[in-house]
């Protein structure tokens, strides 16, 4: 929780030091937000062997060569 504090503090500072808007700080835990589910999201469809789907290519998840 205090880092959490502490980063939103930073967000608020820059944005009253540069001019924007003050509401947008709020926006970085929802970007973290979503960027951690997508992480986990290509993390388990990777490790389960459904690969990874881009631009329409699916690239596929690890294989063992041995």
């Amino acid at each position: 929780l205090a880092q959490t504090l502490i980063i939103l503090g930073y967000r608020f500072y820059n944005a009253v030091s540069q001019g924007l808007v003050k509401g947008y700080f709020f926006t970085h835990p929802l970007g973290s937000s979503i960027f951690i589910g997508i992480i986990i999201n290509s993390a388990f469809r990777s490790l389960t062997g459904r690969g990874i789907t881009w631009k329409g290519r699916t690239y596929a998840g690890p294989t063992d060569n041995k």
